[in-house]
């Protein structure tokens, strides 16, 4: 058993019988004997676990894992810790660098959308935060941090980002807990954002459309329900029926591009990779028009991008600010 003794200079030790019969004695300094108890507990569970030749539980390897060098030195000093090998800290800022670097099997959105996380990350702890050294408690106060700057959806999501991060170190090996594993995300719901565009409102903001190009994207989004700027960007020529008075729309990333026809004037997913989609009247209003602008044999897949604007800016962020200059006329 071990024992906790106060010398007369206010300082504490532990003191056990080791295997070998010898008293070894554990220096702890000045500290509060709420402390040293503890230490106590887990220097006993250290010994029986080296007498009795058995493997740590999982509380104590944990709390061996997040000793700092000067008592886990004193723990292996005593033969009840293996020796601490000089290992380089990871930091916080690198990790994420990495991490994301190495997620080259996402797409460039999904790899911005993981910077946002960690910058978001980096803007609280520091890039030369330890990594191993965040716990749950700082995971709680960083959300309390959010909350005060974001909306509850982004909150939701930035937490997520959050979690997964740790989980990538934890099976890294990089850390020995996810301090997110615990934490609530907030839900991602916001009831306050739905806005119904209707016919007229459409209407204004195709008119404050600044050329045609602008014209043709708000009119696809509206009502085509391409997504933007990925299926805007991916139309060729070859997609347009004017028969049939349709148009085919490509979802990128999909494995087996397939058809699949669509009822009049309504959007949906067809099978997987591609859906076809009826021209509503003010679409096809658009399309002829844009037609002798064209400027490329490959259609205007060219003539669509080159209305797009590079990132990091994203043409879903300037239409919906022509939304409520529209809604004004």
């Amino acid at each position: 058993m071990a024992s906790v003794s106060k010398e007369p200079n206010g300082r504490r030790s532990i003191q056990f019988v080791a295997a070998d019969g010898k008293r070894r004695t554990i220096r702890l300094g000045k500290v509060a004997q709420r402390i040293a108890e503890e230490i106590r507990g887990k220097v006993e569970a250290l010994h029986v676990s080296k007498v009795a030749g058995i493997s740590w539980d999982a509380e104590t390897a944990r709390w061996v894992a997040a000793l700092g060098p000067d008592l886990a030195d004193k723990l292996a000093a005593v033969g009840l810790v293996p020796p601490r090998k000089e290992v380089a800290r990871t930091r916080l800022g690198e990790f994420l660098t990495a991490y994301i670097a190495g997620r080259t099997d996402v797409k460039e959105g999904t790899a911005t959308n993981l910077r946002i996380g960690a910058n978001r990350l980096i803007a609280y702890f520091g890039a030369a935060r330890d990594l191993a050294s965040v716990t749950a408690g700082d995971c709680d106060d960083w959300v309390i941090w959010l909350k005060e700057r974001y909306a509850a959806a982004t909150v939701g999501k930035t937490v997520k980002w959050g979690r997964q991060f740790f989980r990538a170190a934890l099976r890294k090996k990089l850390i020995v807990e996810n301090p997110f594993e615990d934490v609530k995300a907030p839900g991602m719901g916001n009831e306050a954002r739905k806005f119904f565009v209707d016919r007229e409102t459409s209407q204004r903001v195709l008119d404050a459309c600044p050329d045609l190009q602008w014209r043709l994207i708000f009119a696809l989004s509206r009502y085509g329900g391409l997504r933007c700027p990925s299926e805007h960007q991916a139309l060729e020529w070859t997609d347009i029926n004017w028969e049939l008075n349709r148009f085919r729309v490509r979802a990128l990333g999909a494995d087996l591009p397939r058809v699949a026809a669509l009822p009049r004037k309504g959007v949906r997913a067809g099978r997987r990779g591609r859906r076809a989609c009826h021209h509503p009247a003010p679409l096809a209003e658009q399309e002829p028009a844009h037609a002798t602008h064209a400027d490329h044999p490959a259609g205007w897949v060219q003539a669509v991008a080159t209305a797009l604007p590079q990132p990091p800016r994203h043409p879903g962020n300037r239409t919906g600010r022509r939304l409520p200059a529209a809604r004004r006329l």
